[in-house]
């Protein structure tokens, strides 16, 4: 529930997922979304394929997968929190060192998506890393 720690807590980031392409516009099956959310990031979908259900996004290292490559890719929330997370590193690497800043710049920079403005279907937007950057005068 969105009324819960941690979701709630003030100073975190709650952070939903959109699926994998630019033109993303709606939450995936598995996000949450509401007031408890405040951006989103891709984070694939669930694709059935040959009776199997693959992820279409970020890819981690398998060790115990020695038929094919060692890397899997997995949809989830689990993988649109790295995007965020490393959006956040940039900002902190450029000098924006407070998490409320840090935060801000994310939620002020992030492609609107759904109802104008932040909404509890898509909270600030998707993020968008590059006009985090520009929008401190850090890149072009």
């Amino acid at each position: 529930a969105c009324n819960s720690a941690p979701a709630a807590t003030a100073g975190t980031i709650s952070v939903g997922a959109v699926g994998v392409t630019a033109t993303a516009t709606t939450e995936t099956w598995y996000s949450n979304y509401g007031s408890c959310v405040d951006i989103f990031a891709p984070g694939g979908a669930a694709v059935t394929q040959g009776g199997n259900t693959l992820g279409t996004t970020s890819a981690w290292l398998d060790t115990s997968n020695t038929s094919q490559s060692p890397y899997r890719v997995e949809p989830g929330t689990s993988m649109a929190a790295p995007h965020v997370a490393g959006a956040a590193a940039l900002l902190f690497s450029q000098g924006i060192t407070t998490p409320a800043a840090i935060e801000a710049a994310l939620e002020r920079s992030a492609t609107d998506l759904g109802t104008r403005g932040r909404d509890n279907d898509f909270g600030f937007g998707l993020i968008n890393p590059r006009a985090s950057l520009r929008g401190m005068g850090l890149a072009r």
